[in-house]
């Protein structure tokens, strides 16, 4: 092995080490969705239903051969594969760390892969540094170890890119036009995975073609014609294996081709919603689109001090080279450059999409992290003191930008740069959260009295549930079903958009958590100090009203709860009712909400209802408690009853009623 190879293959332990740490302890969002696909993929290739490759618009393709595999292996010894694949998404908690191997290992590759491809563009020391930031990247290692194909994608779009430019830089026209262009049909082969691994990658495909044309440009006085037909055979070579790794890659395409693709863009906007907006929260307000700066904001909170250095460094070396104009051949110049340009492209194209959020242009971190070891590299070279100290420095700069990743560590994605207020700040003017610290809130319900029995409404539920063992209720636009459960989790990035509207986020929120999980300064996970990043609150544990009745104008009816302990209610007794109303307009003077209890047989109406005239705030959208007392009369028949409730004038007359729908409950008296 020589130099080189050890070095790569250092390089490969120095990333997958800190993505394989408590590789399985939480799962984020969308994961459950990439597990069902990877189910999926397996189940179609072992029936032999070859189209059911298909499952979703990115395609997915790349993990799912990975997550199939995986679940394969897992129910190897199963006799029956379909219900042991099933029983792995179910239990998700359980497999998500064998899963997740998949990006684990391709990132880990791929970060070497920079090393290899690099050091033949810049110096050793630059790419190693450049790989390095990468491999300890707290942003990059927290994409690279979930199940979803982001940062896949951003590695094989970078290595498509500097296989492309090691063959413009080694395989350039001759006298003799006689060429092997191994580094364009390398990158062809990568751009091709990268396809099939997430909706990004076409970026690659655009950029590499500019590339080639500006190359062109460049020969065209010397070559003429000739350099045409090879540039042009080039690009058309490459397109040609990127769509053929493809094509042999998904068996979806070798069988139903056109209905593939035609599916693919269809659900691009059904699914994806390609080209609307999608409430984004930016700089503490939300938005259908945040505009042109939040990508450049965005990322910056997701650097370390370490690569701003770098790139501050980089801009130096950029305007003091810019004023010595011999030295503009540069190659090391010409790559930061079109480094440079890659970032920029990426993020045009990025907002010309409303929807926007900082995971869309993770392909942006490779070459800038590349570009900020550049600066570095210059720095040291061009200051003979720094010169002899390049050793050392690369090995403080590479341990000081991975303390920040391990004060994050096992989440990582709670990452956010300090020097710009750290996670803090980004709370209060980015969208956060994955789903990290829904582990945590689960598993204190679950350390309470009677767990299996409480029902909780939870923000994310399709994660929160696979860790909670009692029963879930909807997190539901109106709040029904947040009211009907015993405890509600809300989580920042829900509460960030004020989702499902603010008047429900604020009736629970004016409350304190009985439990609360923080994320520090740096990123780290505790009760005890910091950002607030999820919150349980103990919930009224009402009854749901089907539907959400309403006396339009006035009010909707969202749940009701009979102060009961018995399940029923019995002939004499008086008994405490709460409504739990929406605000939908005023209320009408010297009027009341009233209850009773409705023979669902003869229509006829029971009890009598005391309360007082509502003398609290009523504004529209708020949500608000009426209480009172029913009083049931001592000669009620027995039987099952329905409950009422109605807008009454100040003789108990009814001016209008709530529909209540024949799916709610019936109560009993007896």
């Amino acid at each position: 092995m020589n130099h080189a190879s050890r070095f790569t293959f250092l390089i490969f332990l120095a990333a997958i080490l800190p993505r394989l740490y408590a590789l399985g302890g939480f799962l984020t969002i969308d994961e459950v969705k990439w597990a069902e696909g990877a189910a999926q993929f397996l189940l179609a290739l072992s029936s032999g239903d070859l189209a059911q490759t298909y499952w979703h618009f990115f395609p997915g393709v790349t993990l799912a051969w990975g997550g199939a595999l995986t679940l394969w292996s897992l129910c190897l010894p199963s006799p029956d594969l379909a219900q042991c694949v099933q029983s792995q998404v179910e239990h998700l908690p359980d497999s998500i760390g064998w899963l997740r191997l998949t990006p684990v290992l391709l990132t880990s590759l791929g970060i070497a892969g920079v090393y290899g491809l690099g050091r033949k563009l810049v110096t050793g020391q630059v790419a190693l540094l450049a790989a390095l930031l990468l491999a300890f990247d707290p942003f990059f290692i927290a994409h690279a170890r979930i199940l979803n194909g982001d940062a896949i994608t951003a590695v094989l779009m970078f290595l498509s890119l500097l296989s492309f430019l090691n063959g413009m830089r080694t395989e350039r026209l001759q006298e003799s036009f006689i060429l092997h262009p191994s580094s364009f049909i390398f990158s062809a082969v990568l751009a091709g995975l990268a396809l099939l691994t997430k909706l990004p990658a076409p970026i690659i495909g655009l950029f590499i073609g500019g590339l080639g044309l500006v190359a062109l440009a460049f020969d065209w006085p010397k070559y003429g014609a000739a350099a045409v037909r090879r540039w042009m055979g080039l690009l058309a070579l490459w397109g040609g294996i990127a769509l053929a790794v493809v094509f042999l890659l998904w068996p979806a395409l070798w069988v139903a081709p056109a209905a593939t693709l035609q599916q693919m863009y269809g659900d691009s906007f059904e699914v994806g919603e390609l080209g609307e907006g999608h409430d984004a929260f930016f700089m503490g307000q939300v938005l259908d689109d945040p505009g042109p700066w939040f990508y450049p904001y965005a990322i910056a909170f997701r650097l370390t001090p370490v690569v701003m250095v770098g790139l501050v460094l980089s801009v130096v070396w950029l305007v003091v080279t810019g004023f010595r104009k011999k030295r503009l051949q540069s190659p090391e110049l010409t790559i930061a450059l079109i480094n440079l340009g890659f970032i920029v492209f990426i993020i045009l194209l990025a907002n010309l999409s409303p929807k926007k959020l900082d995971r869309y242009v993770i392909a942006v971190i490779p070459p800038l992290l590349f570009w900020a070891a550049q600066g570095f590299g210059w720095t040291w070279q061009n200051f003979t003191w720094l010169r002899r100290l390049a050793a050392p420095l690369l090995a403080g700069l590479v341990i000081l930008h991975l303390i920040f990743a391990i004060l994050a560590a096992p989440y990582y994605l709670t990452y956010y740069n300090p020097l710009l207020g750290g996670v803090e700040q980004a709370a209060r003017q980015l969208p956060v959260g994955w789903g990290e610290g829904l582990e945590q809130a689960a598993a204190y319900l679950n350390s309470l009295p009677g767990a299996e029995t409480l029902t909780v409404s939870s923000w994310y539920s399709d994660i929160f549930q696979l860790y909670f063992a009692g029963q879930r209720t909807s997190f539901s636009d109106d709040g029904r079903g947040q009211l009907s459960a015993d405890y509600v989790v809300f989580y920042i990035n829900q509460w960030q958009r004020q989702k499902p509207y603010p008047e429900l986020v604020n009736y629970f929120r004016t409350g304190e958590p009985v439990f609360s999980v923080k994320v520090g300064l740096l990123g780290s996970l505790s009760g005890q100090n910091g950002v607030n990043w999820v919150e349980v609150y103990k919930a009224p544990a009402a009854q749901s009203a089907s539907g959400g009745p309403k006396i339009e104008g006035v009010a909707q009816l969202l749940a009701y709860k009979i102060a009961t302990d018995q399940g029923r209610l019995s002939p004499g007794e008086t008994v405490g009712v709460t409504l739990f109303l929406r605000v939908l307009g005023p209320l009408p003077e010297k009027t009341r909400m009233g209850v009773s209890l409705a023979n669902p047989v003869a229509g006829t109406n029971y009890g009598s209802w005391r309360s007082l005239p509502w003398k609290g705030e009523w504004r529209a959208g708020s949500i608000v408690e009426w209480p009172g007392e029913l009083a049931l009369p001592a000669d009620l028949p027995a039987g099952d009853y329905r409950f009422a409730a109605a807008l009454q004038n100040e003789s108990g007359a009814a001016m209008a009623e709530f529909a209540i729908s024949e799916k709610d409950p019936l109560i009993r008296v007896e």
